[in-house]
C-alpha cells in the first residue's frame, strides 16, 4: 500500500488532475493540505474520492486539509467524521489491525508561538485517544526541517535528513520524543528523492513534507521517497511511502429497512383521498425548518402511505413456518 502526502493549492476543480495523477503514481491514499476549501464535505471523481475540512462558510478561503482514497480502499476505511482546518483522521482497517492516518497542515515559521502551541495541543490530543498499541500514521506539511543531527534526537530521525535544524523543526522532534514516534528519514537514497520544496528565493530544496509513524512499526515501512514529476499545479513534490498492510474487510451490521408499501390498494380512490389528507396532517405536525429536507418529506410521504394503504405481504412464504407440522414432530423425535 502507497501512503502519500501533498500539498496541491487545488480547488475543487482541480480535483480531476490531481485524481489522474495520482491514479498515474499508483499512489492508495493521499494526505493533501493547502486545498483551500470552504465547510466540511466529499466529492468523488473516476478514481478517487475526496474528503476534506475547510473553514467556516464566509471565512477568508486558506489551509484546509483533505484525503483522497481510491474507491477500490473505501468499503475498508472509516471516512473522516470531523477536523479542523489544520487537521483531519480517517481509519484503515487492515491485517494488522486498525491503523490511524492523520492529516495536518502546520503553521508556518511566521505564525504566532500562540497559533503553533494551539497546534501541537491538538495534535496531542489526537495521538493521545489512539492506544500506543494501535498503529499510527502522520502526514502533511509540517512547515519544518528537521536537520540531521541524528546523535541527538536518534532515535526519532535517521541518518538521511536534510539541512539544518529550525525552530518547527524542533517542536516536531519533541513531540516525536514525547510520543516515541519516528520522521521517515531513515532511507538511503537520492538528495532529489528525499526533498520536496524549493525555496523561491535561494533556490535551495527542503524537505518541509513528513511522514511520522511510532518507532515499532517503521519496519514495515519498505521506502518513503519524493516524486518531482507529479503535476498537480504544485511547488511541492508528493512524498510517498510504501507501507507493508493489506487492507481489510469492515463488517457492518445491516440497517434495518423500511416496511414496503402495499401497492396493490393504490387504485383505490377512496384511499388515494384519505392518502391526501393523512400526508398534509403528518406534514403539519412535523417540524419545519429553514432548510426542509427531501429526508423529512420522504419520512413524512412513507408514513402516511403506511398507514392508508398498509403493509405489503410477502408472496413468498417462509419454508420452516410453512413445514412446521411436518418439521417439528421429527424435530421432537430426534
Amino acid at each position: 500500500m502507497t501512503l502519500s502526502t501533498l500539498t496541491p493549492n487545488a480547488k475543487l476543480r482541480k480535483s480531476s488532475i490531481i485524481d489522474q495523477e495520482l491514479d498515474r503514481l499508483n499512489i492508495d491514499i493521499a494526505a493533501l493540505q493547502e486545498t483551500r476549501l470552504l465547510g466540511f464535505g466529499s466529492v468523488a471523481e473516476k478514481n478517487y474520492t475526496f474528503f476534506w475540512k475547510g473553514k467556516n462558510d464566509g471565512e477568508k478561503q486558506e489551509h484546509c486539509v483533505a484525503f483522497a482514497v481510491r474507491k477500490s480502499i473505501l468499503p475498508f476505511t472509516e471516512p473522516p467524521t470531523d477536523g479542523n482546518k489544520h487537521m483531519i483522521s480517517m481509519k484503515l482497517h487492515t491485517n494488522l489491525g486498525v491503523v490511524s492516518l492523520i492529516n495536518i497542515y502546520a503553521p508556518t515559521i511566521q505564525a504566532s508561538t500562540e497559533e503553533i502551541d494551539v497546534f501541537y495541543t491538538q495534535l496531542d490530543q489526537a495521538v493521545t485517544k489512539i492506544p500506543k498499541s494501535k498503529q499510527l500514521f502522520i502526514l502533511g506539511d509540517f512547515n519544518a526541517r528537521v536537520g540531521k543531527d541524528v546523535l541527538s534526537w536518534s532515535p526519532h530521525i535517521g541518518c538521511f535528513g536534510v539541512g539544518k535544524l529550525n525552530s518547527n523543526g524542533r517542536r516536531l522532534l519533541e513531540f516525536t520524543a514525547l510520543h516515541n514516534l519516528c520522521i521517515n528519514t531513515f532511507y538511503g537514497i537520492s538528495f532529489r528523492r528525499r526533498v520536496s520544496w524549493c525555496h523561491p528565493r535561494s533556490k535551495d530544496w527542503h524537505q518541509l513534507n513528513h511522514i511520522v509513524t511510532r518507532r515499532s512499526f517503521l519496519s514495515n515501512v519498505s521506502l518513503t521517497r519524493s516524486f518531482h514529476s507529479a503535476d498537480c499545479d504544485t511547488d511541492h513534490a508528493p512524498l510517498c511511502s510504501i507501507v507493508k498492510l493489506k487492507p481489510k474487510k469492515v463488517h457492518r451490521s445491516k440497517q434495518p429497512g423500511k416496511a414496503r408499501i402495499n401497492t396493490s390498494n393504490t387504485i383505490n380512490k377512496d384511499k388515494q383521498h384519505k392518502f391526501q389528507s393523512e400526508f398534509q396532517k403528518n406534514l403539519l405536525n412535523s417540524r419545519h425548518t429553514d432548510n426542509l429536507k427531501w429526508q423529512n418529506i420522504s419520512k413524512v410521504i412513507h408514513s402516511a402511505a403506511i398507514q392508508t394503504f398498509g403493509i405489503q405481504i410477502p408472496k413468498t412464504k417462509d419454508w420452516y413456518v410453512d413445514s412446521a407440522t411436518v418439521l417439528n414432530p421429527l424435530r421432537d423425535i430426534k
